[in-house]
């Protein structure tokens, strides 16, 4: 909707005057999405109890101008630098730097300054210009939805999608402005952003080839279908940030239903996902022991921790076990578990049992 009232201003600013087939268009042209709008918010109210789904309305009706400054600066500079590829302790410290009032507030300050500017000068400017112009407010009203959410920095793949649509006008923006350079240059510059964008492509796109091959090799190692009980002890929750058994559910269906769906493998045990980790190599995993009911595990590498249900873990408690997190790896202390019952855990990409007796 702020899109198409920002091409209705447009068009009716432009827009000579009245005529047979000239005539300026009005807000009211916008009314069917408005009113559309209206209804689905109104829906979800009396369907769901609130007025705004997903993270809710304390989330999505947050309109603390600082936050939302801070995270368009983000999105900005996650295009124009590429920090989302940079080393984690240094990109830590530029999302701090980010986050400061200072920058916050002197971005917010130089962007309404060169906007309003803008508009002063938008008829005078050459067509090279009014593009570049035109692409920097639609990127910021693109980025307006998702402006008042967390800017995910830690992990690869985490909510990058939040940033596809607005990314389009960045680089239209980013084209039109290297459009004023003579030939040599422009096009000098136009290679770079190329050789960069397609080597993160291509690192990316071998995270998710890796993150396939992690999962289709554990779907077809599983072969415990037939136990009553199935104790996944510890299993890859992402690899690299991209989701491999991601599992939001908190009735521990992720594996279960993706051996189902994805291997063909159909089991009416009941499992257990104690723990998830996050992968960053092919062979990432875990040793595991068991004495006297508690099972210890520790990673071979640094830099893994304990995921469940989406988010990281720390200790908790069900009525078959505890599960408490130690300085590289954890402690299972097991208290009701059937005679069947198998515990699994993922090395390296394929399934370990350990025999507890």
């Amino acid at each position: 909707q702020l899109m198409l009232l920002f091409f209705i201003f447009l068009w009716w600013s432009s827009c000579p005057g009245v005529g047979r087939f000239r005539t300026r268009p009005t807000p009211l042209a916008a009314s069917p999405f408005f009113i559309l709008s209206s209804i689905y918010f109104l829906l979800n109210k009396l369907i769901f109890g609130t007025w705004v789904g997903h993270y809710g309305e304390v989330v999505h009706l947050n309109f603390e101008i600082k936050i939302i400054a801070a995270n368009c600066l983000k999105y900005f500079t996650k295009y124009l630098i590429y920090w989302r590829e940079w080393s984690h302790p240094l990109k830590e410290s530029f999302i701090a730097f980010l986050d400061s009032s200072i920058v916050v507030y002197s971005f917010l300050s130089i962007g309404l300054g060169l906007f309003v500017l803008a508009v002063f000068l938008f008829k005078k400017t050459n067509r090279k210009w009014r593009t570049f112009w035109l692409s920097g407010v639609l990127f910021f009203i693109a980025l307006a939805p998702v402006s008042n959410l967390f800017v995910a920095w830690i992990l690869h793949g985490e909510n990058d999608r939040y940033g596809y649509f607005a990314s389009l006008f960045f680089f239209m923006g980013l084209v039109a402005l290297f459009q004023h350079f003579e030939k040599g240059i422009r096009y000098g510059l136009y290679v770079i952003l190329i050789v960069i964008s397609v080597s993160y492509l291509n690192r990316i796109n071998g995270y998710w080839e890796n993150s396939t091959k992690i999962v289709h090799g554990l779907l077809n190692d599983f072969r415990w279908e037939n136990n009553s009980e199935i104790y996944v002890l510890a299993f890859p929750e992402n690899y690299k940030g991209i989701p491999m058994f991601k599992d939001f559910s908190q009735q521990d269906l992720a594996l279960k239903h993706t051996l189902k769906y994805g291997a063909n493998k159909i089991s009416e045990s009941k499992f257990y996902q104690v723990a998830q980790f996050n992968m960053n190599t092919l062979t990432d995993g875990l040793t595991a022991t068991v004495d006297n009911n508690i099972i210890k595990m520790e990673f071979h590498e640094w830099g893994s921790w304990w995921w469940r249900n989406g988010i990281g873990t720390g200790g908790y408690e069900t009525a078959n076990y505890i599960f408490k997190p130690v300085p590289k790896g954890c402690e299972i202390t097991l208290k009701n578990t059937a005679e069947d019952a198998v515990f699994i855990y993922s090395d390296g990409g394929l399934w370990k049992e350990l025999k507890v007796d």
